[in-house]
């Protein structure tokens, strides 16, 4: 089950993968893609996987991004 704060709702977790090979679990810093039961696409794009509590919302962030070629 994964909890989306934000839309206050929890979802089930149909399959995970990383590099496009699926996995049954992830640790700290794994790139993983999540497919979730029931969730519009539309209402999410990216996020951080966390335990709750351990990562602190932010209302604004100030960032610097340079292009990568």
């Amino acid at each position: 089950m994964v909890e989306i704060p934000y839309l206050r709702e929890t979802k089930k977790v149909k399959s995970m993968q990383m590099f496009r090979k699926a996995v049954k679990s992830a640790t700290q810093g794994d790139r993983l893609g999540m497919c979730l039961q029931g969730l519009d696409s539309k209402l999410v794009e990216r996020g951080i996987a966390s335990t709750p509590g351990t990562v602190p919302a932010l209302h604004s962030c100030l960032a610097i991004i340079q292009r990568i070629r």
